[in-house]
């Protein structure tokens, strides 16, 4: 199996790279996010000693901070996974007060899964994407 990357779409959040990278880095803040998460969904997810732990229909999946590039990236990895992956975040400063970022997730597939999990991946990074860029900052 080889690594398949794929990124979200570019979205411009309305903070200073540093003040989004900070809050984003520290894994007791994805607590906060908890609020950006529609009620029925939150059945699957749980947030608590720095990690990320959601169900699927393959398994549980339990991802945690896995490095930072100040001010520039964070990858979060798992831990627990059908499917290894990582999730990073990069972080672009557009003038003082405003900032684009992207998500690439890095995945182990094979050919057969590659293309049942490709649009899918696509859809759910820039879904996430669109909820981190309305988080206050």
């Amino acid at each position: 199996m080889s690594t398949t990357s794929f990124e979200s779409d570019s979205k411009i959040i309305n903070a200073p790279q540093r003040r989004v990278f900070e809050k984003l880095s520290n894994p007791d803040n994805l607590e906060k996010l908890k609020e950006r998460i529609p009620a029925e969904k939150l059945d699957n997810i749980s947030m608590g000693d720095g990690k990320l732990t959601f169900k699927t229909p393959m398994g549980a999946v339990s991802m945690e901070l896995k490095s930072t590039e100040p001010f520039h990236s964070i990858t979060y990895g798992t831990v627990q996974s059908p499917i290894p992956f990582d999730i990073r975040m990069e972080l672009i400063p557009q003038g003082a007060e405003a900032c684009e970022m992207k998500l690439i997730a890095g995945l182990q597939l094979n050919a057969f899964m590659l293309g049942m999990v490709q649009k899918p991946i696509k859809d759910g990074l820039n879904r996430i994407v669109e909820a981190l860029a309305q988080v206050p900052f």
